[in-house]
């Protein structure tokens, strides 16, 4: 998500830019986007070890520690156990459109390809449904389903403000625990609809039919969500001074805790994401003046915040984890 969209805002009104498809080519066998690949991620999870840095980043002292400490872990999945290993990872999208795996027990990036979803505009948000595949939306109001094997896009017939929502963090939830109730939470409002209403509200889109239903009311501006496989909702205002974690009703969008994050700044973040793995939330934030993203991760029972990739050399603008992630290392 980023904190300036006012290019977006521009061409949404004025009804400018195009929308164009293109499918990359596969990555080379080596990624672990392939089915050797897969296979190799599966076993690095099973298997001890100190696993190399992950491509752009820097191995600092905390990134190891966080490698020797999690890697070889096992783990308990999300809800169900019908999942692929691709539909267990991270998966996040920098401010150009590059679209990577994270894996956050051996704090690797895996670059999987560039989307050429919109090229007159950037991505906002972005989630992963339980077969694996991102749904990433844009600052013109636009959604996309991407694979997560190649990049490719397919538009989502939901027109941008449907239900009142032009521009929306989003998340999946298992309800109550059910893989087959696996719903998409939007965070957002209808602020390019020329109506200029900026309350922000909570919503569902449902992924067959594609209706956009309010739920209930938000406050603050816009945050970015992400769903765990045993039924919770979370929220993450980036913004606010200092940022906060809420834990939300899926019923009605009330709020039922609320952790405050003094140790990742806040008030000055220009780009930001989430998503929820191993039983911690990863938060992805670059600050005012930064020239890239760093990770923190907050534990998420006690929600101590700690810096552990802090140049990743990425301006990560959506975040992504369906509902298969794993709920704890064990």
């Amino acid at each position: 998500m980023k904190a300036y969209l006012s290019l977006g805002l521009c061409l949404a009104l004025l009804g400018c830019g195009d929308t164009t498809q293109h499918a990359l080519s596969e990555p080379e066998s080596e990624s672990p986007h392939t089915d050797a690949g897969r296979r190799r991620a599966d076993a690095a999870i099973d298997t001890s070890g100190d696993p190399a840095a992950g491509s752009g980043t820097a191995a600092t002292r905390d990134a190891s520690r966080a490698r020797s400490t999690d890697a070889g872990k096992p783990v308990s999945s999300g809800s169900g156990d019908d999942c692929s290993s691709a539909a267990r990872l991270v998966y996040v999208v920098d401010e150009s459109g590059k679209l990577s795996s994270f894996r956050p027990d051996l704090l690797q990036f895996d670059d999987i390809g560039q989307l050429e979803c919109d090229r007159a505009n950037m991505p906002f948000s972005m989630s992963v449904d339980r077969d694996g595949a991102a749904w990433v939306g844009y600052n013109s109001g636009q959604l996309y389903r991407v694979s997560t094997s190649d990049a490719s896009c397919t538009p989502i017939a939901r027109a941008p403000g449907a239900g009142g929502f032009s521009i929306f963090g989003m998340g999946f939830v298992a309800l109550d625990g059910d893989p087959e109730r696996d719903q998409l939470f939007i965070a957002g409002n209808r602020a390019l609809d020329l109506s200029f209403d900026f309350q922000t509200a909570l919503g569902t889109i449902d992924s067959t039919s594609l209706v956009t239903t309010r739920v209930g009311p938000l406050d603050g501006a816009i945050p970015e969500l992400t769903g765990t496989g045993d039924g919770k909702l979370w929220a993450f205002y980036a913004q606010d001074t200092p940022p906060r974690l809420n834990r939300i009703d899926p019923s009605g969008g009330a709020t039922l805790e609320t952790h405050t994050l003094s140790s990742i700044g806040g008030g000055g973040s220009t780009a930001w994401a989430m998503a929820f793995w191993g039983g911690d939330f990863w938060l992805f934030m670059r600050a005012t003046g930064a020239p890239s993203t760093t990770v923190y991760r907050v534990d998420g029972k006690t929600f101590e915040q700690r810096a552990v990739l802090p140049a990743t050399g990425r301006g990560i603008v959506g975040a992504g984890v369906s509902t298969c992630a794993p709920l704890v290392l064990i």
